[in-house]
């Protein structure tokens, strides 16, 4: 895996505790890095539970169509126990509460969607 930072050049990692660190939280991307569609990935789970020990929250992206609660599912059937991650945003869940909230007083739920451990990361 290959990390970098604005302030320092990307650097070649054995693996996601070298860098658990130097963040708050995890933002990671479902598809093709959690999983493929069918398996888990064995390198994901183990670091998922490594960054659960080290109490780094992690939120997974994914710009499926998918509302949360079906990719919630998925990574049940897949072995992601609900405990690994905080929360999942996905474009599919975006795309529904926009429609849900459009020209309603509760529009500024939106953004109010990404959890509390994840707002208030720094790093």
């Amino acid at each position: 895996l290959r990390v970098g930072r604005p302030d320092c050049q990307s650097r070649w990692i054995q693996g996601i505790g070298e860098i658990a660190g130097d963040y708050d939280a995890f933002l990671i991307d479902l598809w093709g890095v959690i999983h493929d569609g069918k398996v888990a990935f064995p390198w994901a789970l183990d670091s998922l539970a490594e960054l659960k020990k080290a109490g780094k929250p992690v939120v997974f992206l994914s710009n499926s169509s998918r509302r949360t609660e079906v990719n919630i599912a998925t990574l049940t059937k897949l072995g992601f126990s609900r405990d690994l991650y905080v929360d999942i945003v996905s474009s599919g869940e975006e795309a529904w509460r926009a429609l849900a909230y459009h020209g309603t007083p509760d529009a500024t739920a939106l953004a109010k969607g990404l959890p509390a451990e994840v707002l208030g990361a720094q790093r």
